[in-house]
């Protein structure tokens, strides 16, 4: 993606998506008929490395916490409010304004019945400075509406940037997966992390990317993501390509802490009492 340039505008980064909480009751799973799912982004994520900086094959790390642009502080600007829709990152390198911003967006798909295609999204891979970026944030899942009662469960999305090391709208297809920016889906729901949803630069002549997302209801109930593909609208020499990179790094879900922690002070507890132990014994 980006310039690696500092700029002097301080962006608060607030949490910049805001959810109406309604009541309600959900319909177990098998019981789903004619529904839309509804995909709402939250809690970006303002530290993390990016890829080929300087070079290719470098990791630089960023601390944003102060200068990540997002919503609607991003290039955005208001055109990026809704919650389905995630805004990251300003230029000051002179790129058109449609070109310095990123945007991820979720569509859901009219009268899903439980299992198939729950969705699209949209991935726009703009040409932003370094310290502006976001390198990932949380997508929850609900279910004909945003209550928690129609709660389908969140994962993390891994947004992981590269610097770019090409420049101009003639580039081989190789060069432009070198400067692509990726998304990998993860977490305990999700069956596709190891799926990378990977967008050609907007600079670069790249479009935006439409990938579909399968996921099937479980449960009392769950969404579990199956599979990810490029969606028939994609041009697939402009767009961009679900390829097979690994994400950049991944934020344990909480009960993934909770059990870490459980397992570090059980391991404190048995070693102490060990020390105990050997000690009586001399």
């Amino acid at each position: 993606m980006k310039r690696n340039v500092t700029l002097g505008v301080r962006i608060l980064p607030a949490l910049f998506l805001s959810v109406l909480w309604q009541g309600g009751s959900i319909a177990q799973a098998g019981t789903i008929t004619s529904a839309t799912i509804i995909g709402v982004f939250s809690n970006p994520v303002l530290t993390g490395n990016v890829l080929n900086d300087p070079a290719v094959g470098n990791l630089t790390y960023f601390d944003n916490t102060v200068s990540a642009a997002v919503g609607a502080a991003s290039g955005a600007g208001a055109g990026c409010l809704g919650s389905n829709m995630l805004c990251w990152g300003v230029s000051t390198s002179g790129v058109p304004l449609s070109q310095s911003y990123s945007e991820l967006a979720f569509t859901g798909t009219p009268g899903y019945n439980g299992s198939g295609q729950i969705g699209t999204i949209t991935f726009l891979n703009g040409t932003s400075d370094l310290n502006t970026l976001i390198f990932g944030a949380t997508l929850g899942f609900y279910l004909n509406s945003v209550t928690p009662a129609n709660f389908l469960g969140s994962d993390s999305v891994i947004i992981s940037t590269t610097s770019n090391q090409y420049s101009g709208t003639s580039l081989t297809q190789t060069q432009l997966q070198t400067d692509a920016d990726y998304v990998n889906i993860c977490g305990n729901l999700s069956n596709i992390c190891a799926s990378s949803i990977e967008a050609y630069e907007d600079s670069e002549g790249g479009t935006s990317l439409i990938v579909d997302l399968d996921g099937t209801v479980v449960g009392d109930p769950s969404l579990i993501l199956n599979g990810v593909t490029v969606d028939p609208l994609t041009n697939p020499s402009t767009g961009g390509v679900v390829g097979s990179l690994p994400p950049l790094g991944t934020v344990p879900e909480p009960s993934t802490l909770a059990l870490m922690s459980a397992g570090l002070i059980l391991g404190l507890g048995l070693s102490r009492r060990r020390a105990a132990s050997a000690r009586s014994r001399r």
